[in-house]
């Protein structure tokens, strides 16, 4: 457990390090925080909106479901290499398929966020008062 856990944190920062070589740091800065906007804004939203928790009842869930495909898309990695795989493009392959995930997360996140902000409020049923004049009636003994 121990190797697997020190190779998914070399396997990060590698990752963002051949991400930051394949386009501009100024470009791997913004992708970063459109993606990690969108995961925060999807695990937040629950405190957006006029639905409250109701409206973004899975945003929270969101960071749990990133770390645990990412641990997974990882565990894949490392048993492809364990098989002996050519690590070139186990790396390529598996750059691309997390790039896409955590795409995918951020576009939920997102999508959450937009769905629990402009829903319409819930409708609530008001009384109506009916005016004093209205119905006049007098019980008496």
């Amino acid at each position: 457990m121990a190797g697997f856990v020190s190779q998914l944190g070399s396997e990060f920062l590698a990752r963002r390090t051949r991400l930051r070589r394949a386009i501009e740091d100024r470009r791997a800065s913004l992708l970063e925080f459109a993606l990690l906007a969108g995961l925060v804004l999807g695990a937040t939203c629950a405190g957006f909106g006029p639905k409250g928790f109701v409206g973004g009842l899975y945003g929270p869930f969101l960071p749990l479901v990133a770390v645990g495909g990412y641990v997974a898309l990882d565990a894949q990695r490392q048993r492809a290499l364990a098989a002996g795989l050519d690590e070139a493009m186990v790396r390529t392959a598996y750059d691309r398929r997390t790039l896409w995930f955590v795409a995918a997360v951020a576009a939920i996140g997102y999508a959450t966020f937009v769905w629990a902000t402009l829903a319409p409020a819930p409708f609530e049923l008001v009384p109506e008062e009916l005016p004093a004049d209205a119905l006049a009636v007098t019980i008496g003994p």
